[in-house]
């Protein structure tokens, strides 16, 4: 590659213009050590292709991996975050079908007289007959009675209260009456009384008028 106009891999690599290619191979023709250089470099290109393609490893181990292995806890909070969902998404899926299996069957349990009985599907389960007991009679007439007694009851109790509550009334008012009418006596003898003074006293001024003019006349 000493002098050469261009890098000879780019070359080898079909990587150069058709301009760049012909001033290399000019520089080739006269340069021994240049097609050398070329040769050399085609056995190595032709050696790496004939090697087999093989994918890189995903991880590299290292001395140091047991070093930072995440602890115990750690991984467990790791699964919790990452496995956690899928897991309570397949325990739901798991409940949902088992509830399904029991709603299809329709399990039904039944107490009898031998114990308890698990029955699956739609037909119950045979149990014995139970003897049917005769209704009791009412007596309605009886029934009757005792209605029209405590309507009766009720009644006479209601007039009673309602006697009481008048009587009691009347007597207030009565009494506001009687207590009203004292006051417009009392006032009226009060009036009567004065009445009489004030006659008493105009009658004895004027006797004693007359006697004063008898006396002058006298004299």
């Amino acid at each position: 590659m000493h002098n050469a106009p261009h890098d000879l891999r780019d070359y080898i690599l079909d990587e150069l213009t058709s301009a760049q290619q012909g001033e290399v191979e000019t520089w080739l023709a006269g340069s021994p050590s240049g097609r050398a250089e070329l040769e050399r470099l085609r056995l190595t290109f032709g050696a790496l292709r004939s090697l087999p393609d093989e994918e890189p490893p995903r991880r590299i181990a290292f001395v140091s991996d047991k070093i930072f292995e995440p602890s115990p806890w750690a991984r467990f909070l790791r699964w919790f975050h990452v496995e956690g969902p899928r897991f309570a998404l397949g325990s739901a899926a798991v409940l949902a079908v088992l509830f399904a299996g029991l709603w299809a069957t329709e399990p039904r349990v039944t107490a009898t007289a031998d114990g308890w009985t698990l029955a699956f599907g739609n037909e119950a389960p045979a149990t014995a007959p139970v003897p049917s007991t005769p209704a009791p009679v009412v007596d309605e007439a009886a029934i009757q009675a005792r209605i029209d007694a405590a309507v009766a009851a009720d009644r006479e109790q209601m007039r009673a209260e309602l006697a009481q509550s008048f009587g009691a009334m009347i007597d207030e008012r009565a009494r506001k009456t009687e207590a009203k009418f004292s006051s417009q006596l009392e006032g009226t003898r009060e009036d009567l009384g004065s009445s009489l003074y004030l006659i008493n006293t105009k009658y004895e001024q004027l006797m004693k008028d007359l006697s004063e003019t008898k006396f002058a006349r006298a004299e």
